[in-house]
């Protein structure tokens, strides 16, 4: 008897643990505009949710590519992107400023336009580092990544009706945009 109910448990276990897995975690925030963000975004939808930090190569090649290419990602369902970045809500904003700042100059640096939709700050209090005149650009902290079990800055989630149907850590790969691009497609493509 007792190595029944130690089965059942343990089944119990794995199953839950497997299907929580799959889960987007629950999240309630407020976008750079003031729109509020949350799971209800996720459901009819193929969302592709970057998880990052400003500053790194990778996430800001990622983020190039998503904003001036949405256009050529193609998928059977409404596509939507999110931008979750480990830094916070006055970053985000000098990073988007016309005026310069050491936000601003890193976009640029970058060749990047200002980022204009559903994008989140994950922080609510600055971490910077500062070596004399040198800022030192990494995560501000670590909430949703934490709960997403990554470190990998970016990671991408192919998110549908809060379920995680595919999953792209970091963002290496071809100096051509338009092979990147298309990796992109086949992911979401094969999430679909």
């Amino acid at each position: 008897m007792t190595k029944s109910l130690y089965l059942i448990f343990l089944s119990t276990f794995i199953l839950t643990s497997f299907t929580s897995k799959k889960q987007f975690p629950k999240i309630e925030y407020k976008t750079t505009d003031g729109k509020v963000f949350n799971n209800s975004a996720f459901q009819n939808k193929v969302t592709i949710v970057l998880l990052g930090y400003l500053g790194c190569p990778a996430a800001m090649t990622a983020t190039k590519d998503l904003t001036e290419r949405t256009n050529q990602l193609q998928t059977k369902d409404e596509l939507q992107i999110v931008y979750i970045f480990e830094n916070t809500t006055s970053q985000i904003l000098d990073f988007n400023s016309d005026k310069s700042n050491n936000w601003s100059d890193l976009r640029k640096y970058y060749k990047l336009e200002p980022i204009k939709q559903n994008i989140i700050a994950d922080c609510e209090t600055e971490n910077i580092k500062y070596v004399g005149s040198d800022i030192i650009i990494g995560r501000q902290c670590r909430q949703l990544s934490r709960i997403l079990h990554t470190l990998d800055s970016p990671t991408l989630f192919i998110v549908k009706d809060n379920k995680i149907i595919g999953k792209m850590k970091g963002y290496y790969g071809s100096t051509d945009q338009n092979e990147r691009i298309k990796k992109l497609n086949k992911l979401i493509n094969a999430s679909s």
